[in-house]
């Protein structure tokens, strides 16, 4: 089977009309949770009929904007 995972069959009077399936592949990773200190992206598996699959799509996460982030920025969040 590949890179299927989860089959989803839909009968309609007994004609199959639409096999969908999650991919090995995932999509583009999102923006940057934060600015700097340490974010996260996510994105998500791909399904091979747009959004028709089965369950919830697997997420994949990597960190980003690691570097830390300016005195002058880190100042301005801890006042009141």
């Amino acid at each position: 089977m590949g890179q299927l995972k989860d089959l989803l069959v839909i009968m309609v009077r007994g004609v199959n009309i639409v096999s969908a399936v999650w991919l090995d592949t995932y999509g583009d990773y999102g923006e940057c949770s934060l600015t700097c200190g340490g974010g996260v992206q996510i994105r998500q598996q791909l399904c091979s009929h747009g959004d028709t699959c089965p369950g919830i799509p697997g997420t994949e996460e990597r960190e980003c904007n690691t570097q830390e982030c300016p005195r002058e920025f880190m100042a301005a969040c801890l006042k009141v």
